[in-house]
């Protein structure tokens, strides 16, 4: 039986329109097919969206362990001491980097990256320290290496546990001298430079199986920072995942899109071994596999898909929900969406941990 309905389009009552209430076929076939419409129709599955926080010089994060790290990286960035940043892959390591580096006085100057664990063992000196004209085969023209590029500015050395021990030699005489030679020159050379490394293993571990120098960590190790994998801070998933949503949408023109509260409880749940690269994979999976407003559950890759655990009551932590009650003006039920939960779950964690979160 048909009936009259009325569908706000634009944020705005629209003429009403007669539609078959029983079929959602005919209902799409007869209206404007909008993000406006789409938001409309799936809104008891969205999630109501606090604000999105402003990235500190590219890292996102509420979290209190991310923020420690911003701390750390302020109160290391005016310093040209070495920092090693150690963690798994996909922490975000480089951004650290680039933030030590934009915070220093040395901001105007370069910021060279390089992946140790990328170029093969005969290319490291060359990679490094340029080479001569004529200094081998291939050699056909004279070339600065990296020390070189990044003078008055930052370099960073990723992965610089797969340095051989004949090239970590090479590398701790510039550390100490702060001079090198090109391969296949005489003159030395003198850069100032700032040296920011890093590694996903623990050089402890590669001085213990004798593959990395013990004076070469020393040297290297002057502030350590470490990075904590994405399931330390889960309280930053839903965070991370809707702030590379709003980046593609607004990238490609198709600003609003949201993700449904299943999408957002998967996400929550799942373990994410590659931290938070995989979640920027999998946001941007959904993105191009949805092609319109609404990310669901079925959008995201399988792996999170058969792999996500159903979030449980010990997932949560004091940390997570405060910032969860901030974000959601200490709206409860908003909350519980928010991180994925149901309200019966977050109830019962505030009876019992409502000591650690200052209630």
């Amino acid at each position: 039986m048909p009936s009259k309905a009325r569908f706000p389009f634009n944020g705005k009552p629209a003429t009403a329109v007669t539609v078959d209430l029983a079929s959602d076929q005919q209902a799409f076939a007869r209206l404007p097919i909008t993000p406006t419409f789409f938001l409309h129709r799936h809104r008891p599955a969205l999630s109501d969206d606090p604000p999105l926080p402003v990235p500190r010089h590219g890292i996102v994060g509420e979290d209190s362990k991310i923020k420690a790290i911003f701390q750390q990286i302020r109160h290391a960035a005016p310093y040209d001491y070495p920092v090693h940043l150690s963690g798994a892959t996909g922490t975000g390591k480089e951004l650290a980097a680039r933030a030590i580096h934009d915070l220093s006085g040395r901001k105007s100057g370069p910021f060279v990256p390089v992946n140790c664990g990328a170029i093969p063992e005969e290319l490291v000196e060359s990679e490094l320290f340029g080479h001569m004209k004529g200094a081998f085969s291939d050699a056909h023209r004279q070339r600065k290496g990296c020390f070189e590029r990044a003078h008055r500015g930052t370099l960073f050395l990723d992965e610089v546990a797969d340095l051989s021990l004949y090239n970590q030699v090479r590398l701790l005489r510039v550390l100490q001298r702060g001079v090198f030679e090109r391969v296949g020159g005489e003159r030395s050379l003198r850069v100032d430079v700032r040296v920011v490394s890093a590694t996903n293993r623990p050089l402890k571990q590669a001085m213990a199986d004798g593959t990395f120098r013990e004076d070469l960590f020393y040297r290297l190790n002057v502030v350590p920072i470490h990075m904590p994998p994405l399931n330390a801070r889960r309280g930053d998933i839903i965070l991370l995942a809707r702030y590379f949503l709003d980046r593609a949408a607004r990238r490609y023109g198709r600003y609003p899109v949201r993700l449904t509260r299943p999408a957002l409880s998967l996400l929550q749940g799942h373990d994410w071994p590659g931290n938070v690269r995989e979640l920027q994979n999998a946001v941007h999976f959904g993105f191009v596999r949805a092609g319109g407003p609404i990310i669901d559950a079925g959008h995201l890759p399988p792996t999170v898909r058969q792999r996500a655990k159903k979030v449980r009551f010990r997932r949560l932590d004091p940390t997570s929900v405060s910032h969860a009650l901030a974000c959601c003006g200490g709206n409860k039920s908003r909350a519980a969406r928010y991180l994925g939960v149901g309200r019966a779950t977050l109830y019962r964690f505030l009876r019992l941990h409502q000591p650690f979160l200052g209630g």
